[in-house]
């Protein structure tokens, strides 16, 4: 009997042994993955990016000024998809990407808006609305601004930064409106209580480097526990997130941050009326007439309208692009929108081709933001 139970705890032992070092080669394996992911060419923000964390937990709590925490005085290189762009951010003392410091109440024309607006993968003198400044030559240099990151992804955080800075009353307000996300992902994973102006993300946290990140207790169980405690569950929430299962890694039935459009609002058969989005760039408008100035949207298709190559699309419309650019479509749904409301909406797809995206990422290269700078400087003051 006694050699019996020797043999069991020796099987045991040997068990949990294995099973140890199984897990810790994986643990060491997954961590492996994530310096390549995070250091390598595939690397959006490369090693640091804009945003500051505002607490030891990175969970957003926004400014009364502002949406987002944004680093002041920064200054890094930012390297991008395969690279495609190789540029400097630089932030000033309040965070915003600009080479002069602002004065809020001297701002004539303020740009909202979200990555675009920004100027992702370009540098700031290359950016539309730096292109725009230029060629109007009736505004000073600081009376052009762009207030992206600082407010946010959204109308909805434009429009919490434009109740709370009452001392920003530009002639014009331009709110860069992209059709992917804006109208999406990026409301369903905000809580805005208008009544109150109360803005909150959680779906979002902000690493030590300024890096954006999923919120892991957003995520159902057992992702929760292993994204937050191991490399290994990390890893397998990334992959997951990049398939056709990303739904059923996140609670409530949202796919996530930066998931796509569903089908039938990129076809234009959703409501408009409904999308929270639209109901804040009404409100915005009404805003902008109140402090007697106007409120232009500009419209940034996705990169799909302008050819099938690596499209930023729903899945399950890459086979149906043609279709999509030629009948009804999110685009066409929003002038007429815009005509109905009398809404000042510009389009850019007019001067824009597919070569003036980055050929893998969804961005604008220097050549879009320089047409559609022009573009603006244009339709503005006709």
């Amino acid at each position: 009997m006694r050699n019996v139970m020797n043999s069991i705890k020796v099987k045991i032992a040997g068990i949990f042994t294995i099973g140890f070092l199984c897990i810790t080669l994986l643990e060491l394996g997954s961590w492996a993955v994530l310096q390549i992911f995070t250091k390598g060419n595939n690397d959006v923000v490369s090693d640091t990016f804009v945003f500051k964390p505002m607490n030891e937990d990175g969970i957003i709590v926004p400014e009364h000024n502002w949406a987002l925490p944004i680093q002041e005085n920064a200054n890094f290189n930012w390297k991008g998809n395969y690279g495609e762009f190789d540029v400097m951010v630089r932030t000033n003392s309040i965070g915003l990407r600009e080479d002069f410091e602002v004065n809020l109440s001297e701002i004539k024309v303020a740009f909202f808006g979200d990555s675009f607006t920004f100027g992702h993968g370009v540098n700031v003198e290359d950016r539309y609305t730096n292109v725009y400044a230029k060629n109007t030559t009736s505004l000073g240099e600081k009376e052009v601004v762009s207030m992206s990151y600082k407010n946010g992804f959204q109308p909805e955080h434009y429009e919490y930064t434009i109740r709370n800075n009452l001392e920003l009353n530009p002639d014009i307000y331009v709110i860069g409106l992209y059709l992917g996300n804006d109208l999406g992902a990026d409301v369903k994973e905000t809580i805005y209580n208008v009544e109150e102006n109360k803005l909150y993300l959680p779906y979002r946290l902000i690493q030590k480097k300024g890096q954006m990140k999923v919120n892991p207790i957003t995520l159902k169980e057992p992702f929760q526990f292993l994204s937050k405690h191991t490399y290994f569950g990390t890893v397998l929430t990334k992959l997951i997130g990049r398939t056709g299962f990303r739904r059923y890694l996140f609670k409530n039935g949202f796919e996530g941050p930066n998931s796509a459009n569903s089908i039938d609002l990129e076809l234009g058969n959703t409501n408009l009326y409904l999308n929270r989005a639209m109901q804040s760039v009404l409100r915005i408008n009404k805003i902008a007439k109140e402090r007697k100035a106007k409120l232009v949207v500009l419209l940034m298709a996705q990169n799909f309208y302008f050819g099938d190559d690596n499209p930023h699309a729903n899945k399950e419309l890459i086979n149906k692009l043609n279709q999509v650019r030629n009948e009804n479509n999110l685009l066409r749904q929003l002038n007429v929108f815009c005509k109905n409301n009398s809404l000042i909406c510009l389009d850019p797809t007019l001067v824009l081709a597919r070569e003036d995206f980055f050929p893998v990422d969804a961005h604008w290269n220097v050549d879009g933001h320089r047409k559609v700078g022009v573009f603006l400087s244009e339709q503005l003051f006709k």
